[in-house]
C-alpha cells in the first residue's frame, strides 16, 4: 500500500508540473 501511495503522490506531482508547463 504504501508503494502504491508513492506512485500515486509521484504521479499526481509529475501531473501537476506538466500541466503548469502547459499553461
Amino acid at each position: 500500500l504504501e508503494t502504491a501511495v508513492m506512485l500515486l503522490l509521484e504521479a499526481g506531482v509529475l501531473a501537476t508540473q506538466a500541466a503548469v508547463v502547459q499553461q
